[in-house]
């Protein structure tokens, strides 16, 4: 009984696995095909479907452009791409920022006309232009916008605690278990029907076919380490932009600190208003780690 209950639950089969049946949850050569997530693209009734209680985003930082997926969260982590956008431009020059400051701070509209707004951004910090990354979120951190950096390696949890730097006005540094993060992913994209942690995409230009070839970009495989077998990811392509951003958005849920299926048991999406930010005595971050 237990076994039929958790399927469709990653974190039920990982349970269940690891202490009904007394072995180790595997996730040898874990990829996903692309082609088919394509071919599952969904028409959404409203910019934010039923379902979205909570809005995060994740931010890749490049050399002449930044891009960004914001993404919406319900019950069991199911999960809804809301729009993913590519933004051109010069990281040293103001421009691109206050693009990508536009996508944080719109409203998302449901089907009843409720707005939603960004309620945690991550950006990975630790690639180019970090100093810049730095001034960007160092000042935007009562809206809840962190620089990140990922951490790889099995067991580490979704967001550790938190540093200050030096930099951007004394900016936070988030520590992200990537790996944590892409198997929970992972097992996610290869749900063929709806159940907790499924994942929907829209039908438009910004879902296309290099979205899904970047998002299933990488491969989990097996390699000795002093005679010791370590599990690692590694790049099935070059360019893997929407999976480090959508890594970021999951991460970004546990910024927030609420409980979606609490807040899809009652019905009440999470408003959160950007223009006044988090209350001046509530600007901590919540790190939950590695909770499913």
């Amino acid at each position: 009984r237990e076994f039929i209950t958790a399927q469709g639950n990653i974190s039920k089969q990982k349970t269940w696995t690891n202490n009904r049946k007394g072995e180790a949850w595997q996730t040898e050569g874990l990829s996903v095909d692309g082609d088919g997530l394509l071919g599952r693209r969904e028409d959404y009734l409203a910019e934010v479907p039923d379902g979205v209680v909570l809005l995060t985003a994740g931010v890749d930082t490049q050399d002449n452009r930044l891009e960004v997926e914001v993404v919406g969260w319900g019950k069991g982590y199911e999960s809804w791409g809301i729009t993913k956008k590519i933004l051109y431009g010069n990281p040293t020059q103001p421009q691109v920022w206050a693009d990508l400051d536009a996508v944080l701070l719109a409203p998302y509209r449901m089907e009843d006309g409720t707005e939603l707004h960004v309620a945690a951004t991550l950006q990975d910090a630790m690639g180019h232009h970090t100093d810049e990354v730095y001034t960007f979120t160092g000042r935007r951190e009562y809206r809840r916008v962190f620089s990140s950096q990922g951490r790889s390696g099995a067991g580490r949890p979704v967001v550790g605690k938190l540093s200050k730097t030096t930099k951007g006005k004394g900016a936070s540094l988030v520590p992200v278990g990537v790996d944590t993060i892409k198997d929970q992913l992972f097992e996610w994209l290869k749900l063929e029907d709806r159940a907790p942690g499924y994942c929907h995409f829209p039908k438009n230009e910004e879902y296309g076919d290099e979205f899904f070839k970047q998002l299933t970009a990488e491969k989990k495989t097996k390699r000795y380490r002093n005679s010791l077998v370590v599990w690692e990811y590694k790049k099935t392509r070059e360019r893997n932009e929407a999976l480090d951003c959508r890594v970021l958005a999951r991460a970004a849920v546990n910024l927030v600190g609420v409980d979606l299926d609490k807040l899809a048991e009652l019905g009440r999406p999470y408003t959160f208003n950007p223009a006044r930010g988090l209350a001046r005595k509530k600007r901590g971050v919540r790190s939950s780690g590695a909770r499913q």
